[in-house]
């Protein structure tokens, strides 16, 4: 078996090549005709836009004005609200969290940790003393450790309250040096 070799007029021209420069030339015009209207379309598109932004910046910059008077009309007020806000119920539940902490630092203190139990620390010498290395269920020393490895003390349930207390945190701090400036 051998290839046989077609003369180069015969591969590149010729009548059984004419519909293959056909399909060229209808690709080529169709290219050449929508990258023309693409390009049409986003002049328009760019205009547009531009018109857009002309017509409606000093619109929303006046409305950012109208937004922000009030709070800078009640400088002190606002600085209390947004604190409350940024802050959350920590600031109102600071008490308990102050015992809580302290709860944790004990637990911290005896060997629960956030990997588990410490080695060398006295809840590693107890559990190896009272239960030989296996914790039961439910016991006291299962929850203290339960406890230590699972503290968190800034929790943040949901994106959008987050969302909410970031932004306040943010007028929090601009009112913050409204007032000390």
């Amino acid at each position: 078996m051998y290839l046989q070799m077609l003369p180069v007029t015969a591969v590149v021209g010729g009548e059984e090549w004419e519909w293959l420069h056909n399909i060229w030339l209808s690709i080529w015009t169709w290219l050449r005709n929508a990258t023309f209207h693409v390009w049409a379309w986003m002049q328009r598109a760019w205009a547009n836009s531009l018109a857009w932004l002309k017509e409606h910046v000093p619109a929303l910059l006046e409305l950012w004005g109208v937004v922000t008077q009030p709070l800078n009309d009640n400088p002190a007020v606002t600085l209390l609200v947004s604190g409350a806000i940024f802050l959350g119920p920590q600031v109102l539940l600071l008490p308990i969290f102050l015992v809580q902490l302290l709860f944790y630092g004990i637990l911290t203190l005896f060997g629960f940790g956030l990997h588990g139990i410490v080695r060398g620390s006295p809840a590693a010498a107890y559990q190896s003393l009272a239960y030989g290395g296996n914790t039961p269920a439910g016991s006291l020393f299962a929850i203290f450790q339960s406890i230590g490895m699972k503290y968190n003390a800034v929790t943040l349930s949901s994106w959008v309250f987050a969302s909410v207390r970031l932004l306040a945190g943010a007028v929090f701090v601009y009112m913050l040096y409204v007032v000390l400036h």
